[in-house]
């Protein structure tokens, strides 16, 4: 909100340096854990399980398929945890003003 009502030169540092050091999250991995798991995925898993996957599948090389700011509010607002549109709504405002 600061951007479009409040910009200056104090808003535009913050969202750079937001940019530049926000790390990335389980929802910019999403693609590669669908990938490999969705078609599957016969029963819905528990959180941790799907945290624990995300983690092994991480650690064995998966790349990123969204930024950081944009992969954390996908990881919150993901179908698996029963939430579409928030996450999808967001996208173009994410990539208009923070990417």
């Amino acid at each position: 909100m600061a951007i479009l009502f409040y910009s200056n030169n104090t808003v535009q540092n913050g969202v750079q340096y937001y940019k530049a050091n926000r790390p990335h999250s389980y929802g910019s991995y999403l693609g590669a854990y669908r990938e490999k798991y969705e078609l599957i995925q016969c029963a819905p898993i528990s959180p941790d399980e799907m945290k624990h996957r995300m983690d092994v599948g991480i650690a064995s090389g998966w790349k990123t398929d969204a930024s950081a700011i944009y992969g954390a509010v996908r990881w919150y607002h993901r179908e698996e945890a029963g939430q579409i549109l928030i996450g999808r709504t967001y996208r173009p405002i994410i990539q208009a003003y923070l990417e």
